[in-house]
């Protein structure tokens, strides 16, 4: 935390709350009543990127954001030519002159923010000193060429570093001469940085224990991450593509993790993922993107070890076994299988207190759907389609009311989205669904942007046919600019035929 930052007395921000009356006609915002000195204690802890758009809000928040200066110098804006070593000394000059300049101005802020980018790594132990000197909270440093030996032991040494993102840059043990520990530290980031595993796991245990965010994005060295016992480790992301490992080992134990994205992506087929998290009991948000389903976890349920999970994001998994998603705890559910994936090999999903639930590039599946075998479900779901559409038929026609059925016990909003590979049978589309609608659905969003063949009658034709099998109570139309106005005018013609309170509300979106 930085030193400059007064502590919150919760039961006084509770008490404020408290006497916040909340009218239907004349409702107040409760944050804008919070005394200046809580407000301005509360975005003390926010990173330069939130305060710029927190200052945007209104004149209260903007008298109360913590003043911040920033120092931005890239290289390649610098130089007008080719880089040599002069021009590269230059740079370095005209860095450090800025930042002497600055000196007053960085004394009285109450965050520093650095963010520079070089083509090289030589002759910058002048800048790096400076950082000791100015004490800045925020450092962004960029190589534009990977560089393995830079020696950054005055990054380190900064009393109120709250952010560090490094990018192509070595990460050796010259780094740990005569380092103690960074309490301030909240968030580290290493992407393409020249990292092994056993220097990773002595920096974040010794140096950065207080650690709540960190990010490894493509580190070259790095096959077997370990994350041993952080407590306050809230936030793990980890993305290794556009490489040839053949494997990777990744191990976490946070017992205060919440969220954690991993996305590994090989060239090589066979690569695999081993993964050990079942240590992070609290982890509420997981995304898994992997060519194939990680060693580790559990295919009988992916949920089992995680029992507070209420967001899960899985794409392109293969697998060998049957699949089960059993949540009771989820609440949003984002599903994508490869095309090459068995559809007829069984996928179980039960997550009845879901209030979003979505897949995509997979046909329409019934097993794709929550289960609705239970009593206590939410009153509202948004379902988002995204499915392989290659022939438009009656047949489809007939899964999709089929899968739709699976949500009878909720008011539905589907989001159907037609893409590019969307074809239709040559001569006359005819065939509708079954005439009894699906009252369920109350909402129909229809986007069909990217659809390959706009015409009028395969456009009058899936219309006609999502309108028949639900009767929504309002429709929302996603189409090109170009073919708005042909889209709205088939759909008023069809409107004029509706029933009751079908599509009593009509909205259309053009979009360029």
């Amino acid at each position: 935390m930085m030193s400059s930052c007064s502590i919150l007395n919760p039961q006084k921000v509770e008490n404020i709350l408290k006497k916040t009356t909340i009218c239907p006609t004349t409702w107040i915002d409760p944050a804008l009543l919070l005394p200046d000195d809580i407000l301005h204690s509360i975005f003390s802890y926010l990173s330069c990127a939130d305060l710029y758009n927190v200052r945007l809000v209104n004149k209260y928040w903007h008298r109360n954001t913590p003043s911040y200066i920033v120092c931005f110098f890239d290289e390649f804006i610098f130089r007008k030519k080719i880089p040599s070593i002069s021009s590269h000394h230059d740079y370095l000059e005209s860095t450090i002159s800025s930042l002497r300049a600055s000196q007053s101005r960085l004394i009285k802020a109450d965050k520093r923010i650095l963010d520079v980018t070089y083509n090289t790594h030589q002759n910058i132990d002048e800048i790096t000193k400076l950082l000791d000197e100015h004490d800045f909270h925020e450092v962004y440093l960029r190589f534009i060429c990977a560089h393995r030996y830079n020696s950054l032991g005055y990054i380190f040494q900064s009393k109120s570093l709250t952010i560090l993102h490094l990018t192509k840059c070595g990460f050796f043990n010259d780094v740990f001469y005569g380092l103690e520990i960074i309490p301030s530290l909240q968030e580290l980031k290493l992407e393409n940085v020249a990292v092994c595993e056993d220097n990773l796991s002595e920096f974040v245990t010794t140096k950065c224990p207080y650690i709540r965010e960190l990010s490894l994005v493509n580190c070259p060295w790095l096959r077997d991450i370990v994350i041993p016992k952080l407590d306050r480790l809230k936030k793990l992301y980890v993305k290794m593509i556009d490489n040839y490992y053949t494997y990777i080992n990744i191990q976490v134990i946070a017992s205060s993790l919440q969220v954690f994205h991993f996305v590994f992506r090989s060239h090589r087929r066979a690569a695999v993922a081993h993964m050990d998290i079942r240590a992070c009991r609290m982890l509420r948000e997981f995304y898994l993107d992997c060519l194939k389903f990680p060693i580790g976890l559990h295919h009988e349920n992916i949920c089992s070890d995680f029992p507070h999970l209420e967001t899960l994001l899985m794409r392109s998994c293969e697998t060998e076994k049957p699949l089960k998603i059993l949540g009771l705890s989820l609440k949003k559910c984002v599903l994508s299988f490869p095309p090459q994936y068995e559809y007829s090999r069984q996928i179980i999903v039960s997550v009845p207190n879901s209030s979003f639930f979505q897949y995509m590039d997979t046909p329409i599946l019934s097993s794709l759907a929550p289960s609705s075998d239970t009593s206590e479900l939410l009153e509202s779901i948004i379902l988002v389609l995204v499915p392989q559409v290659h022939v438009m038929n009656r047949g489809w026609f007939l899964k999709l009311r089929s899968h739709l059925e699976s949500f009878s016990n909720y008011n539905t909003i589907l989001d159907l989205r037609i893409c590019v590979e969307t074809s239709y049978f040559v001569g006359k589309l005819n065939g509708r669904t079954s005439t009894i609608p699906l009252h369920h659905i109350k909402h129909l969003m229809l986007e069909m942007i990217e659809l390959k063949f706009q015409r009028k009658y395969l456009m009058r034709y899936i219309i006609d046919n999502l309108l028949w099998m639900s009767h929504p109570n309002s429709l929302t139309l996603s189409v090109p600019t170009s073919f708005a106005s042909l889209a709205y005018g088939v759909s008023k013609e069809l409107f004029d035929r509706r029933n009751g309170n079908c599509c009593s509300g009509l909205h259309h979106e053009n979009i360029c």
